[in-house]
């Protein structure tokens, strides 16, 4: 039931009901919102990114208004931020941002920022996604890069043994 809209003249927008009443949410934030990200089981918890500089935000719902803070801390302003992922499973949560020179990462909320994913390209990444404990990162003309972020949970599948030589290799055989 709980929406989060950016849309195109730079406004943010918020239903609690599926959309039937619309209320603008972007008291506070500079620039036009290109990235939203919602904790997964706290509808309060959202991050975003503005095509601003680093343009770094969190959303502060505590008292009667709700605004955002700045959260770019000592990211470098030379950098723009695209895309912004939270990583909720970790107390404080970590909170990762594609940049226009690759990923940064930042353990304290958003005050220290640090480079993320060795041997990843200073490039423009341009999408952050998550698929359990692994972070892929869409970068422009580069590729995507993966890179854990947590242990995983369940031992990896076992293989069969290496068989040197040419083995013909089916659809779905382990590689």
């Amino acid at each position: 039931q709980v929406v989060y809209v950016a849309t195109a003249d730079g406004r943010l927008w918020f239903t609690k009901d599926g959309g039937a009443h619309w209320d603008r949410r972007d008291s506070g934030l500079v620039g036009a919102v290109v990235d939203i990200r919602v904790h997964p089981t706290d509808p309060h918890g959202v991050l975003a990114v503005s095509g601003w500089g680093p343009g770094i935000w969190s959303l502060d719902t505590s008292g009667s208004s709700w605004h955002w803070n700045n959260i770019a801390g000592d990211l470098p302003n030379t950098l723009s931020a695209g895309t912004i992922h939270g990583d909720w499973h970790h107390h404080p949560p970590r909170y990762f941002v594609g940049t226009t020179s690759g990923v940064w990462c930042s353990s304290d909320q958003g005050a220290h920022w640090t480079e993320f994913g060795t041997h990843m390209p200073h490039t423009n990444v341009t999408d952050l996604q998550a698929n359990g404990p692994i972070l892929y990162a869409g970068t422009f003309g580069r590729s995507v890069w993966a890179i854990r972020l947590r242990p995983v949970q369940d031992p990896p599948p076992t293989v069969g043994p290496f068989v040197a030589g040419p083995v013909p290799v089916a659809p779905g055989d382990p590689v």
